[in-house]
């Protein structure tokens, strides 16, 4: 799981972009959890999935649902 803290510059999005392409994980804007489950309790805060605005919250509970998607394909 990734939790990527929004950028205050031009150059903090630099560096994070070049972090996510360079698969480096010294960032200090990006978060790296292993982890099925997390809750986090914090002031009110903007959320978005996948770059979709989601809304404010304070609290969020996120899982991992390891193969939820079944994927059929055509043989």
């Amino acid at each position: 799981m990734m939790l990527i803290k929004m950028p205050e510059n031009i150059n903090e999005l630099r560096a994070v972009i070049t972090a996510l392409i360079g698969k480096r994980e010294d960032n200090r804007n990006i978060i790296y959890i292993k982890a099925s489950e997390i809750h986090i309790d914090s002031e009110m805060v903007e959320w978005s999935l996948d770059g979709d605005f989601k809304g404010y919250f304070d609290k969020v509970a996120i899982s991992n649902r390891h193969q939820a998607i079944r994927m059929m394909l055509p043989q």
